[in-house]
């Protein structure tokens, strides 16, 4: 499973000191709190922190449903090691974050722990920034992104490729009407994202050609 979130730095709501003087409190735990008092960027840490909560929310989401997940930021926790690497803990569980931070955006993806015995997942995942702020149906504007990109990426055709979406967890869906792979979906201000992971073994099963599977495995592979 995987899950994603993309924040758009340049949005007004995002600039530092346009918070309400109690978000952090109200978001972080008293660890993340610490961590942002003691960086030189607390701005760009703090959109950090809450893309990695919110893309842990997704793939907890995905985990437990059929069942209601509320969301309250504090229950997942981030975590930065020695190296910088980011955790996140939610629960039992606690998961790696893989973070793209540029000066005008932040993009996090969580990761599931692939189970003992089952082959490691191949991922994908697309980027787009808009002249503008997606005003009319960001929505359906990352669902186009996102069925060419994996279209192209598995070497298949994305007329048979489509996304659907039930309580509001979207899934790869192909002509059969199955669900492929793992999908998150992500908008914010100007920026469109979203992040995708296969296996080879959900790929033979759906019919899909030994192409893709070739194609799939020129990504790096979670383990």
């Amino acid at each position: 499973m995987i899950g994603n979130d993309i924040v758009d730095l340049h949005d007004a709501d995002c600039l530092a000191g346009s918070q309400h003087k109690r978000f952090d409190f109200r978001v972080f735990t008293n660890r993340e709190r610490a961590l942002l008092r003691a960086s030189n960027n607390s701005n760009g840490l703090r959109w950090s922190l809450w893309a990695a909560k919110e893309a842990s929310y997704k793939l907890q989401r995905k985990k437990l449903w059929p069942a209601p997940l509320g969301f309250a930021h504090r229950q997942h926790e981030v975590s930065i090691n020695r190296n910088g690497q980011m955790w996140v803990t939610y629960a039992d569980t606690c998961l790696p974050v893989t973070l793209q931070q540029r000066d005008d955006h932040v993009h996090a993806v969580v990761t599931a722990a692939v189970p003992p015995g089952q082959s490691g997942r191949y991922t994908h995942q697309g980027i787009v920034r808009l002249e503008q702020a997606a005003e009319r149906n960001p929505s359906h504007l990352i669902r186009k992104l996102a069925c060419r990109s994996i279209a192209f990426w598995l070497d298949c055709d994305p007329a048979g490729l489509s996304i659907q979406t039930n309580d509001r967890i979207p899934s790869l869906v192909i002509t059969s009407g199955a669900a492929l792979g793992s999908l998150s979906l992500s908008h914010h201000g100007r920026y469109l994202a979203f992040s995708y992971s296969v296996s080879a073994a959900e790929l033979n099963a759906a019919g899909l050609s030994s192409a893709a599977v070739i194609a799939a495995s020129r990504q790096p592979v979670i383990s």
